[in-house]
């Protein structure tokens, strides 16, 4: 009796046949040591529905966009290789291979999160190009009628993140050796930029694939809950001048600045950006702090209160290329504050910083003497005329007539002609002031409508008559107010007039790359 008492003070002892392989309860099936979530990579096989033809063609063209980017950034490394600087093939195959490295690591620490380790869905962001298993994952999923909510925000959130480790640099690496070969310490030299795009026509072409990444990624990845024609009409020219605007600052900063600048020039961008994350942050430390000091009232304590001190610490990184995280979406970790303090905060510090260097660069480093070289080969077709001349009263009278035929006319040079362009200081101070500030007219409109139009859509709505039965109280749509829809339609208006003039400069741009990509360079003659 004693010793059966003693051992009822005492657990029984776990039995070892109900779980062979020895592993942690936390990595196994049946442990409920921890409260673990779903994951993204778990496979929903009761949660089935309808399959999603039309969500195909997304999938699709992100693996043939991503296929393509890869394999003509690989030929322009290649190319570089075989150049007089080969430094610049080091510089390409660093962002080639960080979304190799960067996205496991993520998502190893994301599964820990979710209280489960996984080295499976690691492997799944292993291959170049990455994402790329992802969305044959899900495109599989789609196809099978299968549940794929939780993997979609994992594409979006990994395709954002590979599109700032590789896409971004990419671009920039494309402009600053474009600037380099082309603006030398004495002159701006045309020519060498004409053999610079033949040397390296496909260099063109993928920063092009790098850049529509860039955009479309950080579109899908900000702009999920917003409406379509929002989305499109609003966001996509957002995102495109800001984008625009800031890989401009940032190629002319490498081009130009030496090292200390360079970093000085990032740890501002930073501060910047970690400020508006956290006037823009949830139940932060910080963003109450933020709050209290502009005034703001106290808010109920929510479940989900926005991205930790690590989400706020990456949304800060990555604002400092790209605007991100300003729409109040729980599941892709964005803040949940008031996303405008965010956007203006971040919008007026790049401005800020971008163009103090895009000023200094071009009163400093840029040379007042421009040369280039022109064709004089010409050909010119001249219809059939003809010349009648009558005189009367000459001789008894005098008639001519002159027919000419089609002729056509070819004018040869040994060498093609040459152009120097010399400024003054005073203008190129003036050109120095007009082109941030265009550059950050462009942006204006669209900034100011997607600060108005955060938390709203587009929609038509009835028209109310007399006689109509009167809306009831519970359920009725809040309506914005004078100011917001005569802001709304100003910003608009402009912001297509803006939007036609970058489109059109965009399309010149374009077309004197391809032609001077696809033209044998001309040669000086000699002297």
């Amino acid at each position: 009796m004693e010793k059966s008492a003693m051992m009822g003070d005492f657990e029984k002892p776990k039995v070892l046949t109900d779980n062979p392989s020895l592993e942690p309860d936390w990595l196994t099936k049946k442990g409920n040591n921890w409260d673990r979530e779903e994951t993204w990579w778990d496979r929903d096989t009761k949660g089935r529905t309808e399959r999603n033809y039309s969500g195909v063609g997304v999938n699709l063209f992100y693996i043939l966009l991503l296929l393509a980017e890869l394999i003509l950034w690989i030929k322009v490394l290649v190319i570089w290789r075989t150049t007089s600087t080969p430094g610049y093939a080091v510089s390409i195959l660093l962002p080639l291979l960080l979304p190799s490295l960067c996205l496991p690591v993520l998502a190893v620490l994301h599964s820990l999160t979710k209280g489960r380790l996984s080295y499976s869905s690691a492997c799944m962001l292993l291959p170049p190009p990455s994402p790329v298993l992802l969305h044959l994952l899900i495109l599989y999923r789609k196809l099978q009628g299968e549940e794929h909510v939780k993997l979609s925000l994992a594409v979006r959130s990994a395709g954002f993140v590979q599109s700032l480790l590789m896409s971004f640099p990419l671009v920039i690496i494309a402009l600053v050796t474009l600037v380099r070969n082309t603006v030398g310490d004495d002159l701006v030299d045309m020519a060498d930029l004409h053999r610079h795009l033949n040397m390296h026509s496909l260099q063109g072409l993928a920063a092009t694939l790098s850049l529509i990444n860039l955009v479309v990624s950080t579109l899908r990845f900000n702009e999920r809950e917003t409406g379509r024609a929002v989305s499109i009409l609003v966001g996509l020219p957002f995102l495109f001048t800001n984008i625009g605007f800031r890989l401009i600052g940032y190629a002319v900063l490498f081009a130009y600045f030496e090292t200390a600048w360079i970093l000085l020039c990032l740890g501002l961008l930073f501060c910047v950006s970690a400020l508006g994350v956290q006037l823009g942050a949830g139940e932060t430390v910080c963003g109450r702090l933020c709050r209290k000091v502009l005034g703001d009232q106290e808010e109920p304590r929510r479940e989900n209160s926005g991205p930790g001190v690590v989400g706020a610490l990456l949304l800060s990184v990555a604002n400092v290329a790209v605007p991100a995280g300003y729409n109040r979406d729980v599941s892709l970790g964005h803040c949940l504050g008031r996303g405008w303090r965010m956007l203006i905060v971040g919008w007026v510090g790049t401005i800020l910083v971008h163009t103090l260097v895009i000023h200094h660069s071009i009163v400093s480093d840029v040379p007042n003497t421009y040369t280039g070289l022109a064709p004089v080969d010409m050909s010119m077709i001249m219809p059939k005329t003809g010349l009648a001349v009558n005189i009367p009263n000459m001789a008894g009278g005098l008639n001519l007539r002159l027919v000419l035929p089609q002729t056509k006319m070819t004018m040869e040079g040994e060498h093609p002609a040459s152009y120097e362009l010399q400024t003054s200081h005073q203008q190129d101070i003036l050109v120095a002031m007009l082109v941030p500030v265009l550059l950050v007219l462009f942006t204006v409109p669209f900034t100011i409508l997607r600060m108005l139009l955060l938390g709203w859509n587009c929609a038509l709505t009835r028209q109310e008559r007399e006689g109509d039965l009167e809306e009831e109280d519970d359920g009725v749509t809040p309506r914005p107010g004078k100011t917001r829809n005569c802001l709304t339609v100003c910003c608009g208006v402009s912001g297509m007039m803006m939007f036609t003039s970058l489109l059109m400069i965009v399309v010149m741009v374009y077309v004197f790359v391809l032609m001077q990509s696809l033209t044998s360079p001309l040669t000086k003659e000699p002297s």
